[in-house]
């Protein structure tokens, strides 16, 4: 064979005569490649993925989305010879390249993971006061032909239980042949959450306040503090609405809950 090429796309290595196997990498909304073959003689006849064209072709190749093998076989005319050329294509995955909500803060920060959008992460939280009944989520295809459905729904805008929610945002490409799916949870609190919390040393050591880690907020439900290895308790103060009724449960290192 005299040449051999797509479109779009770049085969992995120029055209040679010798080598009969190639590679080629495109992205998921390219949905078909015009394979161009080119025989060394008129009187020779090519076949790409078993039909017959003619000498010069730009033959057009339907693509799955994955791993797609595209067969060239060029022939004697007395069909005594040929000679098969492969080209493995890959048709990349969809996915998102911006993930965002009206409220709230995505744990972990969204990642697409380079391009194109490899390895990217799929699993995501967040946390909302209970006074956020609704959200939106703000989600951007790689691709404008893209559609994208929250939970089944074109609607982005998703109504809040107290608790956990789940939503599950799926990107898929305009033929229908590849979606990929992305979740999250986003957890409503109820109204009974703490206004502060705070933790002191006892009257007259060093260090009168303690401090939390992270700072508090009413929406983040672990904390960490360090002290001194001298301190032998500390004063724990956790303040909350009026009308409200706080537990505070104790477990030493023998494991026995005191509340």
């Amino acid at each position: 064979m005299k040449d051999l090429s797509i479109s779009p796309g770049l085969l992995d290595r120029p055209f040679d005569n010798k080598i009969k196997h190639y590679i080629a990498t495109v992205e998921d909304d390219i949905t078909q490649l015009t394979v161009v073959a080119t025989a060394n003689h008129s009187s020779q006849i090519i076949t790409i993925n078993g039909t017959i064209v003619s000498t010069t072709v730009a033959n057009v190749v339907p693509l799955d989305i994955g791993d797609n093998t595209i067969t060239i076989v060029v022939t004697s005319a007395d069909g005594k010879a040929s000679t098969s050329y492969t080209i493995e294509v890959t048709r990349l995955q969809p996915c998102l390249t911006a993930l965002s909500l009206s409220a709230g803060t995505l744990r972990p920060n969204f990642s697409r993971a380079g391009q194109p959008c490899v390895d990217a992460t799929l699993n995501y939280q967040a946390t909302v006061a209970n006074n956020v009944s609704q959200i939106n989520i703000m989600a951007t295809a790689n691709s404008a032909s893209h559609t994208i459905t929250v939970n089944g729904n074109q609607s982005t805008l998703l109504t809040l239980d107290v608790g956990n929610n789940t939503a599950t945002i799926v990107v898929t490409t305009a033929d229908g042949k590849g979606s990929q799916s992305y979740h999250l949870i986003i957890r409503r609190f109820s109204t009974a959450t703490l206004t502060d919390l705070t933790v002191t040393a006892p009257a007259g050591t060093a260090t009168q306040e303690l401090a939390l880690q992270p700072d508090f907020d009413p929406l983040t439900l672990n904390y960490a503090i360090a002290i001194n290895s001298t301190l032998t308790n500390i004063n724990l103060i956790p303040t909350a609405d009026d009308g409200r009724t706080i537990t505070v449960r104790y477990t030493p290192q023998n494991g026995t809950a005191i509340n």
